[in-house]
């Protein structure tokens, strides 16, 4: 697990520490990636499922340490939440000028039969994130 709780929990602002929290972890492992693996920090793209998936998404939404950070990503089944990236919240106040996120590709797949996180909610990310990179609010 990458934070205590789910991401159908009816009170998103419950996991708003654990997320950042992983998030932050995941930028640590790719800043130290290249040295240690031997990657090309260009060529880096998150693939996440579930819990894995809703960091994936709080990854791409936040500010990055350097331009070009994260070239792509693949969001499995996972939850974006609105209501955590609204300037009076933590996750908001850390929210990526919409620039950042223009033409990076981002494949979002939801199961239609998935037990724990609606299939609603992996629609409502595909809009979301593509209204964020073409600027809107």
């Amino acid at each position: 697990r990458w934070f205590e709780g789910y991401s159908s929990a009816p009170e998103p602002r419950a996991l708003e520490s654990s997320i950042a929290a992983a998030t932050d972890m995941l930028f640590d492992f790719i800043e130290a990636a290249p040295e240690a693996l031997g990657t090309d920090p260009a060529r880096v793209y998150l693939l996440g499922w579930s819990q894995g998936a809703t960091i994936a998404w709080s990854a791409l939404l936040s500010k990055w340490p350097r331009p070009s950070f994260i070239a792509g990503a693949l969001a499995l089944s996972g939850r974006l939440m609105p209501e955590l990236l609204q300037p009076s919240t933590p996750l908001g106040q850390r929210a990526a000028p919409r620039e950042q996120l223009r033409g990076v590709p981002v494949l979002a797949t939801h199961g239609g039969q998935d037990m724990v996180t609606p299939v609603s909610y992996g629609q409502a990310n595909a809009r979301l994130f593509a209204d964020w990179q073409r600027g809107g609010e």
